[in-house]
C-alpha cells in the first residue's frame, strides 16, 4: 500500500502525520442495569408513572444498589414532594414523590426528569395536576423533539409553567 506524503500508517489505519491515536478500550459506560438488585433502594422508571394520577404506581418497582462514589446516584435521588416527569417515549406523565409511600433514598432512571420545587414556592401536587391537564400536555407535545424516539430536554417541563 502506498501512503501519501503527510500521512502515516498506524495499527488501525492511515492517518495524518500530526495525529496520534490511543486505544479507548475498555469504554466506561453507565447504566443502571448493573446496579439492579433483589434488595436495595427503590428505582423509579416510566412504568411507575401513570397518566390518570400523580401518585406513583409502586407494584412493579425495581431495586438498585448504586455505587456510593458515583455522582449519578446523587443526581437521580428524589426527595419528598419532588416532581417526576417522563421525558422520552410516553412524554409528559407526571408523578409526585410521597415519602410515606416511596421508601427513600430512591433513584430515577434517565427517562425521567426530576423537578424540585423550592420549599414554600408552590404545592407539588398542584403543579402535577396542572401538568396533567390537556392544555399542558399539548405544550409538552409541542416541545417534543420528534426523531426516531420522541423526547424532550430536562428544561422543557418548566416552559409549560411560564408560557401562555
Amino acid at each position: 500500500m502506498t501512503i501519501k506524503p503527510g500521512y502515516k500508517m498506524t495499527g488501525v489505519r492511515v492517518i495524518p502525520k500530526d495525529w496520534s491515536y490511543a486505544s479507548i478500550s475498555p469504554l466506561e459506560t453507565y447504566g443502571w442495569a448493573k446496579n439492579y438488585s433483589e434488595f436495595g433502594a427503590p428505582f423509579v422508571r416510566i412504568t411507575n408513572l401513570v397518566r390518570s394520577s400523580p401518585q406513583l404506581k409502586l407494584c412493579d418497582l425495581k431495586r438498585v444498589q448504586p455505587d456510593p462514589e458515583d455522582s449519578e446516584g446523587l443526581r437521580t435521588s428524589p426527595e419528598h414532594s419532588d416532581l417526576l416527569i417522563s421525558i422520552t417515549a410516553d412524554i409528559g406523565i407526571v408523578g409526585v414523590v410521597d415519602s410515606t409511600r416511596l421508601e427513600l433514598p430512591a433513584y430515577i432512571n434517565q427517562h425521567i426528569a426530576l423537578v424540585r420545587i423550592a420549599t414554600g414556592a408552590a404545592n407539588s401536587k398542584f403543579i402535577a395536576y396542572f401538568w396533567g391537564d390537556e392544555q399542558a400536555q399539548r405544550r409538552f407535545r409541542a416541545f417534543t423533539d420528534s426523531g426516531a424516539k420522541a423526547g424532550m430536554s430536562l428544561r422543557e417541563p418548566l416552559k409549560t409553567l411560564f408560557s401562555s
